[in-house]
């Protein structure tokens, strides 16, 4: 699915961006968590292709700011 992609690409991007600006740590944390919490919300209304997404951001998140 696209959606897909672009939820991580963007994740990507926005992992990217927090690390090259030197972004505090508590707020990287924070943003790069805080699509989990999409992820369990989701879950609990059986939302699976809404959750994917979401840890698909995560992911992409995490990807970015490491790489």
């Amino acid at each position: 699915y696209a959606v897909y992609q672009r939820g991580f690409r963007y994740g990507c991007g926005m992992g990217y961006v927090l690390k090259k600006h030197r972004y505090p740590v508590v707020f990287v944390a924070y943003q790069v968590f805080r699509p989990l919490v999409g992820v369990f919300l989701s879950l609990l209304q059986v939302r699976l292709q809404k959750a994917i997404f979401h840890t698909l951001v995560f992911t992409g998140r995490l990807w970015g700011y490491l790489a």
